[in-house]
């Protein structure tokens, strides 16, 4: 009776001991798969930025009406619910901003908008919009050569 009692507390400790590795095993596998996107989504974020640098760098902010050569947010609408599941609260809203300022320049910059606000309006959003995506650009890489 004594060695099926031992047999018994034996499986048992070593059935709870699977469970916790099994737990642990998966905690871990789903905090990488997390990280591994979490860097993916960045880069794509910062290879917009930089693209969205690059046209800012060559127009003016009189240059109305060119809706050939308009800043990106493609990432952002494809992935902004997973960027704000995976970011802190603050990395996400500075994205968030730098879109905004990214489709704010897009309206100042079409025909459609009126032309009283472009001047001032589209200068003080490009101004933003370089400031934000280089702070964003910063903090990723940071991230990324960090991590």
């Amino acid at each position: 009776m004594e060695e099926a009692r031992t047999v018994v507390d034996w499986l048992l400790r070593a059935g709870l001991l699977g469970a916790l590795v099994a737990w642990a095993r998966g905690t871990w596998t789903a905090w990488r798969q997390r990280k591994a996107e979490r860097r993916s989504l960045l880069r794509l974020v910062e290879m917009e930025v930089q693209q969205n640098e690059a046209v800012v760098e060559a127009r003016s902010p009189s240059d109305y009406g060119n809706v050939t050569n308009v800043l990106r947010t493609d990432t952002w609408e494809q992935t902004r619910v997973r960027l704000a599941q995976v970011l802190k609260d603050r990395q996400f809203s500075q994205i968030s901003d730098y879109y905004r300022d990214a489709q704010l320049l897009n309206h100042l910059w079409s025909p459609d908008a009126h032309p009283r606000h472009r001047a001032k309006e589209a200068t003080s959003a490009q101004a933003r919009l370089t400031e934000r995506g280089k702070e964003i650009t910063a903090w990723i890489r940071d991230e990324l050569n960090g991590s």
